[in-house]
């Protein structure tokens, strides 16, 4: 398993309250910004998907094809419940992983 991008940062006692302060808020900052980035990347997978799947659901609607619509229908709602699952599993191991927990 790849190790996080960033580690905490460490204690040390010689550094005056302010520059320990200063530290902790740009730690802070930099988790803040991993987490916006991994949640916009899993919110756009999943629209994606879904907008996907209710296009080819939306044709296979419309479609007068008795041969193909019912195969692009089951096959679309297969693909864009697929895709969206995978993208939150994904996201939920992404989070395991940089908090730790497991």
């Amino acid at each position: 398993m790849p190790e996080s991008s960033h580690s905490p940062p460490s204690i040390d006692h010689d550094l005056s309250l302010e520059e320990r302060g200063r530290q902790l808020a740009a730690y802070s900052r930099e988790v803040d910004r991993e987490s916006l980035r991994d949640t916009c990347w899993t919110l756009g997978a999943c629209i994606f998907w879904s907008t996907g799947g209710a296009l080819a659901m939306g044709w296979s609607f419309a479609s007068s094809d008795e041969r193909w619509a019912p195969v692009v229908f089951w096959g679309a709602l297969t693909a864009s419940y697929t895709g969206i699952s995978y993208a939150l599993i994904s996201a939920f191991r992404r989070h395991l992983e940089r908090t730790g927990e497991s």
